[in-house]
C-alpha cells in the first residue's frame, strides 16, 4: 500500500499545470517587480561566467522549488 505525502494529496486536487495557481495575480506582479529591483548585476555577471554564458540556454534553475513532490 503507497503511503501519499500530503503535498502529493494537493497537488491531485491544486495543480497549476490545469489552471490553478495558488498564489494571486496581483502578489506574483508585486513580488516580480520589488524581485527586479533587488537584482545583484554583479553576481549575475558571475553567473554568466562560470556557466560558460547564457546563450543557447532555455532554464536557470536556482534550486529555490517547493521540495520533493512534482505536481
Amino acid at each position: 500500500m503507497k503511503v501519499f505525502h500530503p503535498n502529493e494529496i494537493h497537488c491531485f486536487f491544486y495543480n497549476p499545470h490545469s489552471g490553478w495557481d495558488p498564489v494571486p495575480s496581483a502578489h506574483a506582479d508585486a513580488d516580480a517587480k520589488y524581485e527586479w529591483s533587488m537584482l545583484n548585476r554583479e553576481f549575475v555577471g558571475w553567473l554568466e561566467k562560470e556557466i560558460g554564458g547564457f546563450s543557447g540556454k532555455q532554464i536557470l534553475d536556482l534550486g529555490g522549488g517547493g521540495g520533493a513532490v512534482q505536481c
